[in-house]
Formats: structure tokens, sequence, C-alpha cells
């Protein structure tokens, strides 16, 4: 307790007040946002807070936007959020670069990045999307698996979601895609080895029936294949009948 104060004999000055303690109270507002008087950790929101916390979530909303599509051969789900992770906005289009496009400059006009996974449908949607001056990014497909297997719910809204955080925190693997005249010289190879492949099948099979009737041909018949095996079989009505109409269609390459 403090008491009187005590003064020793012969000393005619009295003794000074005890030293405050320092408070923890700083008066000064940090960020819009003043300390609790008496507490220097919790604070306490200011009369401006509120203002200053809304603009802020309205310039994230409005500025960095992240995109996630997860592409159906049907729907697209769209998940749009913002720099601190919080949806914007969740929905589907149908699978066409024109239907996405208006919903990704109606849903996120400040859209940073636009993510889908490569597929059967992405090089014609990335093109699409390109064109028309969207940020849009094709990752790989393998990459994103590894990381969207970690959900819990696996929906294809959560997966858009969760292609939309990759494209926020930029872990993802990029891959190139080819134009358009790559795009067709590509697909006139296929479909000239799905032809090659197709034939020798049917020449294969024709080799193999007439074998069970004693007709066994040579290996390199090439162009000749035709008519070799028209002048084998030219002697069996019944199995030249079976066989023509295969022939018909192995016509010399």
């Amino acid at each position: 307790m403090l008491g009187a104060l005590k003064v020793r004999p012969g000393n005619t000055e009295q003794a000074s007040p005890p030293a405050c303690r320092p408070t923890l109270t700083v008066p000064e507002r940090v960020g819009g946002c003043a300390l609790r008087s008496g507490h220097g950790v919790i604070v306490e929101p200011g009369p401006s807070s509120g203002s200053a916390n809304a603009n802020r979530s309205t310039v994230m909303s409005h500025v960095n936007q992240y995109v996630g599509l997860d592409v159906s051969l049907k729907e697209t789900s769209i998940s749009v959020i913002d720099e601190a992770d919080k949806i914007i906005w969740r929905g589907r289009s149908a699978s066409t670069p024109d239907d996405i496009a208006e919903k990704v400059v109606a849903r996120a006009p400040h859209a940073v990045r636009i993510g889908l996974e490569c597929g059967q449908l992405s090089n014609w949607l990335y093109h699409g999307l390109k064109s028309k001056g969207l940020p849009v990014i094709c990752i790989d497909a393998r990459h994103a698996s590894a990381t969207l297997s970690l959900r819990i719910n696996k929906t294809d809204a959560n997966d858009a979601h969760g292609l939309a955080q990759l494209m926020r925190v930029g872990w993802y693997l990029e891959t190139t895609v080819k134009g358009i005249d790559c795009r067709y010289v590509r697909s006139l190879l296929v479909m000239r080895q799905r032809l090659v492949f197709q034939i020798t099948t049917l020449k294969d099979c024709v080799r193999g029936v007439i074998k069970g009737f004693g007709r066994v041909m040579p290996k390199a018949l090439k162009r000749q294949f035709v008519p070799k095996i028209r002048e084998a079989i030219n002697t069996d009505a019944v199995l030249a009948a079976l066989i023509e109409p295969t022939l018909q269609r192995s016509k010399p390459q």
C-alpha cells in the first residue's frame, strides 16, 4: 500500500511520486483501426474500418479475378474467385467458345487467368476464347488431376473451383496448344493411318479365310493383292462370292 511518504531526518526534500507504469495504449490508428485501450494486441475497429473493408473487398473482386473451366462434351462448369479465394460466381454453360466467353465476360470482366485442362475440346475452346481477347491458359491434365484428386467431393463444380485456385496460386504446368493449320495436318495424318490399318486388317482377314480352303498366299503382294486373290479363288464359286465384297473394299493403294 502507498501510505504517507517517509522523509529521512535532515532531508528537507520531498520524495518524488512513483513513476507511472507505461501503458500499451497507442492512440494512433493503424490501417483504419485503433488499438483497444489498455491492450497492445487486440484491435478495435475504428469508425472508418467498415467502409475501408468494403472498399478493399470491392477492389479485390474487381481487379484480380481467376476463372476455372471444367470442360465436358455438353456442359462446362465455371468458377470465379478473387485473390482471397472468395467465390464470386459459380455456374454452367454450353461447351462452346461463344457461350463460355459470354458468361466469363459478364461474371469476371477483370479476369487475370482463365484455366482449362487439355482434352478433346481444349484446342477448339482455347483458340476460340483467345480470339475474343480472354487470358485463357491450357494446363497439363495429369498435373492438375494430381491436385484435384485431393479434394473430398469430386464434382464438376468443385473441379472448376480447384482449377480457379490453381490459377490464383500459379501452381500449374502450361501446355503448348498447336495452331489450327497444324491441327488440320495432324488430323489428315491420323485419318490416313486409320485407313491403312483398316485395309491391312481386311487383307489379313482374306488371307486367313482362304487359307482354310488350301489357298496359301505369299506375303509380299502389295498392289497385286486383289488380282492374285481372285486368281486363287476363281475355281470355287462359293468362296469367290464370300470374298468378292471384301476385295472390292481393298483396292490397291
